[in-house]
């Protein structure tokens, strides 16, 4: 499992899920009506929507007109703190002792009008709650050195802290007190940081000559519009770029070694390439170890503690996963109902043109398993075939189809954003005015009906998006992950 967000310095998650603004109307997934889960999960049954199309289809791309994409998010170690040495050892009950602060309990953030500050939460007069029932309070807090120091002692004299405060240890801050008449305490406020994902360019192209323009079969007319046609084999094109776009969204990983030669500026520039979804749980998120066909209800039990404890305000969970991890579901979700008595019998089976013969007293078996409703979250299992097509991620030597994901359906504070709310999933392109980049088509060349920009008997054309993946509430994303 992955660090909990208080160990996240660089890269802090979010904390504020705004869980009454849920997505896609709350209301209908509390009562967990499968007719509204499948318009979610897949509107289309017979359609295999890629990650791109999905996201685009529940309308989580937005447009956005900076050099880079990003929003602010709150750190939330305020109240906790993890000690590295002990400097002085208390000598016995009611005696106080000295400890550094572990070198990750120092934070820097840069105050404007300052600069660069080194600090660290813990404030004189804090009282710090113990493992073993006991309070400590904070008497002393030495700036001067790095790691801070922090003299503490215990609350009631016949106390100790004696083996109860450990190095390595880590603790928390409840409450503060102050004597009569005395000043004010250290400012303590929870630090604001800026996620960024940059835009990647993609590009598709399709081409044909002025000769097989005229040719009948590689076109066709467009129902509806005189005189237009629509290149048989630019649908292979669109998909294919739509397949480009949905793999940098989901497995795309930031780079900074790659340059190339900009045409249009005369000189190298860097090549960008954004960051996918899978990268960003693996940095924010925690990794659940799962071994291949024991993916079941308990597996709900354990991601459901990490989301409470890290503060999750959804209370509704996609789950896309591989095939092999999403047959390891269904499989032991029948174990599941079989060992609960619950039937399977879902009705009469109902005649088909395929199977006229079929009588409709018979019962039909449902084994499949879209979703369940556990510890007041409902999780919408979803098979994602990216995870293991056969020329694709399913690709032999590939651990892609034992992998799955709990996304939750949320939305957050933008600080600072141009969206006040902010969706935890989706991807953003640019765009300006009239002008969008998010799935760009245009033509050029010297055949066809178009306007000639060459001499070349030929015509192309081309797909150009530039698109960013954006992504928070990161220490409220779990990634499982097969082990061997």
């Amino acid at each position: 499992m992955a660090a909990p967000a208080y160990n996240y310095n660089n890269h802090p998650t979010a904390v504020g899920g705004v869980a009454s603004e849920q997505l896609f109307t709350a209301y209908q997934f509390v009562q967990d009506n499968p007719q509204f889960r499948r318009q979610l999960m897949d509107r289309h049954p017979k359609l295999k929507k890629n990650f791109f199309s999905l996201l685009k289809e529940l309308g989580l791309g937005t447009r956005a007109s900076g050099p880079e994409l990003g929003h602010y998010e709150k750190d939330w170690p305020i109240n906790n703190f993890q000690i590295g040495t002990i400097v002085t050892a208390p000598s016995g009950p009611g005696q106080p002792g000295i400890y550094a602060l572990d070198p990750g309990s120092m934070l820097t953030s840069n105050f404007p009008g300052v600069g660069m500050v080194t600090f660290s939460y813990p404030s004189e007069r804090d009282i710090v709650y113990l493992p073993n029932g006991k309070s400590a309070f904070l008497v002393k807090k030495n700036t001067d050195v790095n790691p801070h120091q922090i003299t503490l002692k215990p609350l009631n004299d016949t106390d100790t802290l004696v083996g109860a405060i450990t190095a390595g240890g880590r603790y928390f801050i409840g409450d503060n007190a102050s004597p009569e008449g005395s000043g004010s305490v250290e400012s303590k406020v929870a630090r604001y940081f800026k996620y960024t994902n940059v835009f990647q360019i993609f590009k598709s192209k399709f081409s044909i000559t002025g000769t097989a323009l005229t040719n009948q079969l590689p076109f066709k007319n467009i129902e509806g519009k005189e005189g237009s046609f629509l290149i048989e084999g630019t649908t292979d094109s669109e998909a294919l770029h739509m397949w480009r776009l949905s793999k940098g969204l989901f497995f795309g990983q930031t780079s900074n070694n790659l340059t190339g030669y900009s045409e249009g500026l005369g000189h190298d520039v860097q090549i960008k390439t954004t960051q996918g979804m899978d990268q960003y749980v693996e940095q924010e998120g925690h990794i659940v170890p799962t071994t291949p066909g024991t993916f079941g209800i308990e597996n709900l039990d354990s991601v459901d503690e990490i989301l409470t404890r890290e503060r999750a305000g959804a209370d509704v969970y996609l789950l896309p996963m591989g095939y092999n991890l999403f047959q390891s579901w269904n499989n032991n979700m029948i174990d599941f109902m079989k060992d609960n008595c619950f039937p399977f019998v879902k009705g009469s089976f109902q005649n088909s043109p395929i199977f006229s013969e079929t009588d409709g007293n018979d019962h039909f078996l449902w084994l499949d398993f879209a979703g369940a409703r556990k510890n007041g979250r409902t999780w919408l299992a979803k098979h994602f075939s990216e995870l293991d097509e056969q020329m694709g991620a399913g690709t032999e030597g590939y651990s892609w189809k034992n992998t799955g994901y709990a996304l939750p359906v949320d939305m957050f504070e933008n600080k600072g954003g141009t969206n006040p709310k902010q969706s935890c999933i989706g991807y953003e392109y640019k765009a300006l005015n009239g002008y969008s980049r998010e799935f760009e088509m245009y033509n050029h060349g010297g055949a066809g009906p178009i306007t000639k920009t060459s001499e070349i008997d030929a015509m192309n054309l081309e797909w150009r998006s530039e698109i960013g993946g954006h992504f928070g509430l990161g220490n409220q994303w779990v990634k499982f992950k097969p082990v061997a």
